[in-house]
């Protein structure tokens, strides 16, 4: 596994199948070595929420095991933990059974106590709070925060939803969302939240509801419904909504208001999302494509 900052790079061995050891490395842009540290070091837990054990291959890396880039540092999560890292070294490792990166600050919440903090990559807390659940996760959900609280009125259970500002531990007002969890996907400055109508039939059409969040207020920005195949996958470039609502095809969104502004199709899979546009491949043919 490889991450890049703008200054150096991150690496992690291939696991070793006899033990599951594994090694992190930091290099400068010149390709030379800064620091290396053991990972089965460092917490015997976090190697095993980091990779599996096969009864024939031996341990090899789980498949929720990630490496990504954080501002000039990094982080390595399992499902379980966290490492932080710098140009310094090791900062931090972290329980971290539910969390989120929101541009360069970590929210982990712990298995164990529970607590909830916001993090850097050089290891400071910037905040905790022991009253707030978090429902995303590293590396599987994009860039926001959700928080998830049980409520009760009568006999009635449910589910409320806010947004947690990464930064200062804030929470928004309660989402208007279905009762179903949401997809998470976009960026930091344009979180989505995907949920679609039920079907019986894997091959019927759907209606898709794309929600976007707003970082500043911690509400809903805007809501838009769209007819769809069943789980479409969502991205965001930029300033826009790319919802692919057919294989290969994909009705575009205006991001500060939820608008349809075009589509684009036949073009291929979408294989890099840019500022501006994407790169899709098709029939080996590698072609870039601006959005309208």
């Amino acid at each position: 596994m490889i991450a890049a900052t703008t200054t150096a790079y991150v690496t992690l061995d291939r696991i070793d199948p006899e033990d599951g050891s594994t090694t992190l490395r930091w290099w400068n842009n010149a390709g030379l070595p800064v620091w290396s540290e053991d990972v089965g070091g460092l917490d015997r837990e976090l190697i095993e929420s980091l990779a599996r054990e096969d009864d024939e291959r031996g341990w090899e890396l789980s498949s929720s095991a990630r490496l990504t880039t954080v501002g000039e540092g990094a982080v390595l999560s399992g499902s379980m933990g966290a490492v932080l890292m710098d140009s310094t070294g090791v900062t931090a490792v972290k329980e971290c059974w539910s969390g989120a990166i929101v541009e360069e600050v970590v929210v982990c919440e712990g298995g164990t106590d529970r607590r909830l903090e916001g993090l850097t990559v050089a290891g400071d807390t910037l905040w905790s709070s022991e009253d707030v659940s978090l429902r995303t996760s590293i590396g599987r959900d994009g860039a926001v925060a959700i928080a998830l609280d049980y409520t009760r009125n009568g006999g009635d259970y449910g589910e409320e939803y806010r947004m947690v500002d990464a930064a200062t531990g804030r929470l928004g007002e309660p989402l208007d969302l279905a009762d179903d969890w949401p997809q998470v996907t976009g960026t930091a400055a344009l979180p989505i939240l995907v949920t679609e109508e039920d079907r019986d039939d894997y091959d019927e059409a759907t209606v898709v509801t794309i929600t976007a969040l707003d970082p500043a207020t911690l509400g809903i920005a805007w809501t838009t419904e769209l007819d769809s195949r069943q789980y479409p996958e969502v991205l965001v470039a930029g300033s826009r909504v790319l919802v692919g609502v057919e294989r290969e095809t994909w009705t575009v969104l205006d991001g500060a208001t939820g608008a349809v502004v075009g589509g684009m199709g036949g073009d291929g899979d979408i294989d890099v999302v840019l500022e501006d546009g994407v790169l899709t491949e098709s029939y080996s043919q590698l072609r870039r494509v601006t959005l309208p």
